[in-house]
């Protein structure tokens, strides 16, 4: 391993060196396009090779295999990347998803980034124009863009200020996805710590716009959202595999909007799940010939929505708040995972339920405790005896005091 920190080409002149025309740029892309690309494995090797691109040339090396994952298409055309920008990055999947969920004519994205919603939208033939503040995320951007063969504005400047040169109702879109860092620390559900403020932005666009969409973190509480924003339209979750990916929020200035709450569940890129309240009210869940342990997707928790299954008939909350249910309905992927109960133990101590499951043979797997105060999942499992596993999954919650409940399920 290089001892050096190689992300200090962020803060260098090297970057403004890359174009799409010269030798050693090229060279820098096939990092990324190529995987038969072989990482120099001394200093030295990365110097002849490289030269003064050694620093962007390590971070592509180190990037390179997550970003086939999460951006392929953009891997494909040898696209370039910092770690940050690219963390923060939309995935292609879902920005693809919401040039399709929310199309436009024209598109003002006030905190441009990497560009991948930017890709997204003008794929979708819309007319982008993006912002951003930092002007060597731009330069990448620029020779992204030109990776993409794609015609994208990208402005240098502060999204404050270019909303004062504009008529914000020459785009049917406005588009932020605000820093929530600062110097490098989370900044918390606090939208003034954004970059840019997002209270500030509405403000200065005050009646003039058509439609704003705002990304948010998929920790971000839906109740904050909108004691946070009055006008709120639309408040959409984003679930893309097992994580929550962002969710979003509109603002829609057709007074006739109704205001609405819902999910989505991507599969794939035409290939997605649709909830709301009532949609999962109304489901019809047929039964199976064995029980589970339902764990609730994420989406279904940004919603609120478990809970709504404490007192419906099939389901048994094993939790005060709808973490867990026990359950011999059949449930869809995109409302969570199941887990096929094998055996089951109430009201047992920790050193009772660890001389049960010898008895049983259950020697391995992994935990999940919820409710349980002043023991984490991993402290539980070793007072089990319980050795990390892949055969078995284990739910445990407290029953009477100083007792708890058990079931074993497949994994």
């Amino acid at each position: 391993m290089i001892a050096i920190n190689f992300v200090i080409f962020m803060d260098s002149e090297i970057i403004y060196k890359v174009n799409a025309l010269d030798l050693k740029s090229i060279a820098l892309s096939e990092i990324i396009s190529n995987k038969k690309v072989e990482e120099p494995i001394s200093i030295g090797e990365f110097q002849n090779k490289y030269g003064e691109f050694s620093p962007i040339a390590r971070e592509q090396f180190k990037l390179r295999n997550k970003s086939w994952k999460k951006l392929p298409i953009h891997s494909k055309h040898g696209c370039l990347f910092t770690q940050r920008a690219f963390e923060q990055c939309t995935s292609e999947i879902v920005a693809k998803w919401k040039s399709k969920e929310f199309p436009a004519s024209t598109f003002l994205n006030l905190t441009g980034g990497l560009g991948v919603d930017d890709w997204a939208w003008a794929m979708s033939g819309t007319i982008v124009k993006s912002v951003d503040i930092d002007p060597i995320l731009n330069h990448i951007s620029r020779y992204n863009f030109e990776k993409l063969n794609l015609d994208i504005n990208r402005i240098d400047g502060d999204a404050l200020n270019i909303i004062s040169q504009i008529n914000p109702s020459d785009y049917d879109i406005i588009y932020i996805d605000p820093d929530r860092r600062i110097v490098n620390k989370r900044a918390g559900s606090n939208p003034e710590n954004f970059s840019p403020n997002i209270l500030e932005v509405l403000k200065l666009l005050g009646n003039n716009f058509n439609r704003i969409l705002i990304k948010l973190s998929p920790y971000t509480d839906i109740e904050w959202i909108k004691n946070k924003f009055a006008l709120w339209t639309r408040i959409t979750v984003l679930q893309h595999g097992e994580d929550v990916k962002e969710i979003l929020l509109l603002i829609d200035n057709n007074k006739n909007s109704k205001k609405s709450i819902d999910g989505f569940y991507i599969e794939g890129e035409n290939n997605y799940c649709h909830w709301n309240k009532s949609k999962i009210e109304d489901y019809n869940f047929t039964s199976s010939t064995f029980f589970n342990i339902w764990v609730p997707s994420g989406m279904l928790n940004c919603m609120r929505l478990p809970t709504i299954f404490i007192n419906k008939i099939g389901f048994e909350s094993i939790t005060k708040d709808g973490q867990l249910f026990i359950t011999n309905k059949k449930i869809p992927v995109s409302l969570g995972k199941t887990y096929k109960i094998l055996s089951a133990f109430n009201n047992l101590s920790l050193n009772q339920l660890k001389i049960a499951l010898r008895e049983e043979n259950i020697l391995s797997g992994g935990l999940r405790a919820r409710n349980v105060k002043g023991l984490s999942s991993s402290e539980i499992q070793k007072r089990l005896g319980i050795a990390e596993g892949d055969q078995y999954q284990l739910f445990l919650v407290p029953s009477v005091k100083g007792k708890f409940n058990l079931w074993v399920t497949e994994k």
